[in-house]
């Protein structure tokens, strides 16, 4: 089922992407965060929104990063995988996709993350724990002067963006 919202100068159209989905246009962008990690064949999601986009749009993604720091908390989220950069612009060209950019992000929680793989999660304790505001604005800080940065060789997540020719 679609849903769509109106917005001024964009239409947002919300879908659950499967190979006989048909839209009413082809969009100029399609977002997948934090998703591709959680289907058995990212391959064929990957090449079905492809197919969706119009030539010239963009597909922009997250996906979590290294399998070196997959964890039980992944598989308590249902992640199929982490990527590595390799493997996520291999799955954005065999859709036909030209990756413009893809770049790790989150580097500063790379330790907590590799820590964070020794500990045994349940559905009780997947919740993360409360953040204080003046944490939350270092955080906030800390991920806008890492992207303002070149793009760093580690981090906990990947994001993509790569162009339907």
């Amino acid at each position: 089922a679609l849903k769509r919202i109106q917005f001024p100068k964009a239409t947002v159209v919300a879908a659950d992407l499967s190979p006989s989905l048909k839209l009413p246009h082809q969009p100029n962008l399609i977002t997948m965060m934090d998703v591709i990690e959680h289907v058995p064949d990212d391959r064929q999601l990957v090449k079905t929104a492809a197919s969706l986009l119009a030539p010239g749009g963009l597909l922009v993604a997250s996906v979590p990063a290294h399998q070196l720091l997959f964890s039980s908390w992944d598989t308590m989220l249902g992640h199929q995988r982490r990527y590595s950069k390799e493997r996520l612009v291999e799955v954005m060209e065999g859709a036909g996709l030209r990756v413009r950019t893809a770049r790790a992000m989150w580097s500063f929680l790379f330790l907590p993350a590799f820590v964070r793989k020794f500990e045994q999660r349940t559905a009780d304790n997947m919740e993360f724990p409360p953040v204080e505001p003046w944490m939350n604005s270092l955080l906030v800080r800390l991920s806008n002067l890492e992207w303002s940065l070149p793009g760093l060789p580690f981090g906990t997540s990947w994001i993509i963006a790569a162009e339907k020719p």
